[in-house]
């Protein structure tokens, strides 16, 4: 429902955009404020949070229920970059993977050295800045464990500690933490994953809108954490990685 609803508001040119999704939206108006509308477009961020949506359920280009949402979409991004660290760790992880020459590894993990404190391996934005965060940790613990393939050592395991301390629930919405959250502890395995897991399903399906008549139905509403940001578009998007992550990775 989710995949079906994030095709629905597609624009012509592959994109999708966090404010101006509403135009696809039938009787848009009758929704209101819930009808969560980003605080821009960010219409790169949103096409490839939305490909990777698509991806994580086995559609692509040439494969699945959705090829041409899917290609229209790859071609709007090959137009447009963009990136952030997580994102970027990521997509050398990758290429890594698939013994590509990458780059800036060496470098990544530096800077991620430069920003882990020395006692308990909390996060910080910059290295004389300050954080401490669940969600920077959850960030810094998967960018290090693709950077070096290292899962159990105390720099990514105090992190997985301290997010069993702040687990997802209903009510408290931060699918930016909750997804990076989400590929950290799947890592990490054992009860880290299972109380994360045993706490995040029902957290996010809880507030899905399963309503049949909504206009917005088999999407996530915008609510919690930079949600205004993205809207319903990204919270959609990060629901279907989040609940797709344990056969996206392989441990």
């Amino acid at each position: 429902a989710g995949l079906a609803w994030l095709a629905s508001v597609q624009d012509e040119d592959g994109g999708w955009r966090a404010k101006s999704f509403a135009l696809h939206v039938p009787n848009a108006d009758k929704v209101g404020k819930e009808l969560g509308q980003g605080n821009a477009e960010w219409e790169v961020a949103m096409t490839g949070l939305a490909l990777l949506a698509f991806s994580s359920a086995g559609h692509t280009t040439e494969q699945g229920d959705y090829t041409g949402p899917v290609g229209a979409g790859a071609r709007f991004l090959t137009e447009r970059v963009t990136s952030v660290t997580g994102w970027v760790v990521m997509a050398l992880n990758a290429g890594h993977k698939a013994e590509l020459e990458v780059g800036g590894l060496r470098e990544g993990l530096r800077f991620l050295d430069s920003v882990t404190s020395s006692g308990y391996y909390e996060m910080r934005y910059t290295p004389s800045g300050q954080g401490g965060t669940n969600r920077l940790g959850a960030i810094g613990a998967l960018c290090r464990m693709f950077l070096t393939g290292e899962v159990r050592v105390g720099r990514v395991t105090w992190n997985g500690r301290r997010m069993l301390n702040e687990l997802p629930a209903a009510g408290k919405e931060d699918y930016y933490y909750w997804y990076y959250g989400s590929l950290v502890m799947f890592q990490l395995a054992g009860d880290f994953w299972e109380e994360w897991h045993t706490a995040l399903k029902p957290a996010i399906l809880s507030v899905q809108t399963t309503n049949r008549q909504s206009p917005v139905a088999g999407s996530w509403p915008a609510r919690g954490a930079y949600a205004n940001n993205g809207g319903r578009v990204m919270q959609t998007a990060l629901a279907v990685l989040m609940l797709t992550t344990y056969y996206r990775y392989d441990r």
